[in-house]
């Protein structure tokens, strides 16, 4: 290879670079350049996302905020329902209890076969709405029968014995009591009931009835069909009729055993007196049942009084 041939070629090289400096596109690195508006872009994008996670924060602490409050409310519920129930303890003698567990509220014996105690938890609203009904049981009876005879109140959202529903029952020194509300027909009147019918099941086994004495007002050859138990889930068990009421029975529930025959007629005796009066003006052996239990009531304590 000559020089010269050395000279063209690194001619043609320079024309050559010169020639693709030329026509290079010229680019702009000013402010709107485009790695500048990806720039911009992506802080646009950070401030709505910024601004998004704070409403979202916002919203949050309002929910918190609510689900606090309700907390302190069902707290405070929780903490007035305990309130009172240390105030009837206090007053009575008588523990209420309201958190369902299944060994506390029942005997091993009523937990076995046959009788099969079943229970479940009852709503708190009924809890607050139940506990003035209690303290209105207890007020309308002498506080030493109360404190001699009776130690617990068993609250219950369900209550099944023998694979049968019972709306109330009793120990040898305590009640149960179901409620489902007032809209299944758990009225304060109805609960009020159950708990004077129930306790005269106490008061019943723990002193004397004259039970000759009250079966020789039934009709002659009557004989109760059992423990009521058999009779549970029947039809019209606590309908009310004149035949009914002249043999000296309230409902036909009250057929079923003495123990239920007194069980209606007490928590008519402290509920309904009037009505129970004018049924005795018209039905002789209504009346002298009515006469027997007031004197067995008065016999337990003279401070007994009648509605």
């Amino acid at each position: 290879m000559t020089l010269t041939s050395k000279r063209l070629n690194k001619d043609s090289i320079l024309v050559f670079i010169i020639c693709i400096v030329l026509f290079l596109p010229v680019r702009s690195f000013s402010s709107e350049s485009p790695a500048g508006s990806v720039t911009a872009l992506s802080a646009s994008r950070d401030k709505s996302r910024i601004k998004q996670l704070e409403e979202k924060n916002a919203e949050l602490r309002e929910e918190n905020g609510v689900l606090k409050a309700m907390l302190r409310q069902a707290n405070s519920g929780t903490i007035d329902i305990n309130k009172k129930i240390r105030a009837i303890k206090s007053e009575y003698g008588v523990q209420v209890h309201y958190k369902y567990d299944k060994k506390l509220y029942f005997s091993a014996g009523w937990i076995r076969k046959p009788s099969s105690a079943e229970g479940k938890q009852i709503l708190e609203k009924e809890v607050e709405r139940i506990l003035p009904i209690i303290e209105t049981f207890l007020s309308r009876s002498p506080k030493k029968v109360i404190k001699r005879n009776l130690s617990d109140i068993f609250l219950l959202g369900e209550l099944t014995f023998y694979g049968k529903s019972f709306g109330a029952t009793a120990s040898l020194d305590g009640l149960y009591i179901k409620s489902k509300g007032v809209e299944k027909g758990y009225t304060k009147e109805f609960l009020l009931e159950s708990l004077f019918h129930e306790f005269s099941s106490i008061l019943f086994r723990n002193y004397d009835f004259p039970k000759t004495h009250w079966e020789s007002i039934n009709p002659k050859n009557f004989k109760y069909s059992g423990t009521g138990v058999e009779v549970l889930g029947s039809a019209n068990l606590y309908d009310q009729t004149d035949e009914l009421l002249r043999e000296g029975f309230l409902v036909k529930y009250s057929q079923s055993s003495l123990e239920n025959d007194l069980n209606m007629l007490s928590e008519w005796l402290f509920t309904k007196g009037r009505e129970l009066d004018v049924i005795c003006k018209k039905n002789h052996r209504v009346k002298l049942k009515k006469e027997i239990a007031q004197k067995f009531y008065k016999k337990i304590d003279r401070e007994y009084k009648f509605n």
